[in-house]
């Protein structure tokens, strides 16, 4: 299911994620980097949870601790390492190509968020980019122990 050449992923990246959060992807394929960390922080770019170039500043308090990212992250968690019931009928149609297993698994997340799929696509794009790089079963070992650790 995640056995995805870089040519095919990056084929996708150009042609379906918005162009200003091609760079970030292109950056997070483009790392041979097997920390999940790498990928984390990309992440959380990606959903404005961190700011790279540190132009904006925060000048109010933070009202909600939760984080996007890991929810989102949570729910791919959910999908791919789990066969819990809420995505089996999305999880019984996924493609042999990247672009169908992103959109299969960004409109089931997004529907589960009540938000459009564009929100949310790239962060699935490097959440998938990080599971092929890591290797599913190593991601799927460190996710569960994240959210045991939040439970």
């Amino acid at each position: 299911m995640l056995n995805f050449d870089n040519a095919e992923i990056l084929e996708f990246i150009n042609s379906e994620i918005p162009t200003y959060q091609r760079e970030l992807l292109k950056k997070s394929l483009a790392g041979n980097i097997d920390s999940i960390d790498y990928y984390e922080q990309i992440g959380r770019e990606l959903s404005g949870e961190t700011n790279r170039d540190n132009l904006l500043l925060i000048t109010g308090r933070t009202i909600n601790k939760s984080s996007f990212y890991e929810k989102v992250k949570d729910e791919v968690y959910k999908f791919i390492c789990t066969e819990v019931k809420g995505y089996k009928t999305e999880r019984d149609f996924i493609g042999k190509n990247f672009k169908e297993l992103v959109t299969i698994i960004s409109t089931a997340i997004a529907s589960t968020f009540s938000l459009g799929v564009g929100v949310i696509v790239g962060i699935i794009t490097n959440i998938l980019i990080a599971i092929a790089k890591v290797g599913k079963n190593a991601w799927c070992e460190l996710q569960k122990e994240n959210i045991k650790l939040t439970e």
